[in-house]
């Protein structure tokens, strides 16, 4: 039987949605007040931009484990893996941008990602969709 990979786009953005909703933990607690809205968002970019804090966090909790796991496995390498949280870190700004901030609205969009991760990715600017096509021209997936 042979193997059936999956398409590089879905996986990613299974995983994409996964490390977002632990990234997303940093508004729970916030009112969507602008102020403090971009500034949850600046720590939570922060969060997926440093490997050091991200392996922190991402350690905590098994959810946490697997999209590290699963980031790593798509990435194949530290480079493209760092890509991939980077990317994530702009989409989560889109996302936190569309809701104002309201982390209810963000965690609905996220489990509608993770319903239908092809339709979210639908959602991405032209620079974004640029990106993904880059990281899995180096993705062992591919």
């Amino acid at each position: 039987m042979m193997e059936q990979k999956v398409p590089f786009a879905f996986s990613f953005t299974a995983a994409l949605t996964i490390l977002m909703s632990q990234a997303s933990a940093v508004f729970a607690d916030e009112k969507p007040n602008p102020a403090v809205v971009e500034e949850a968002l600046r720590k939570t970019q922060e969060l997926l931009r440093d490997p050091s804090a991200r392996e922190k966090i991402g350690k905590q909790t098994s959810e946490g484990r697997e999209a590290m796991n699963q980031a790593e496995s798509l990435g194949g390498s530290t480079e493209n893996t760092e890509e991939i949280y980077d990317l994530a870190a702009d989409i989560f700004a889109d996302l936190v941008h569309q809701t104002n901030g309201d982390p209810d609205k963000i965690k609905e969009l996220l489990k509608k990602a993770q319903k239908n991760p092809e339709d979210f990715a639908k959602h991405f600017s032209d620079s974004q969709k640029a990106k993904l096509k880059e990281i899995s021209k180096h993705s062992p997936t591919m």
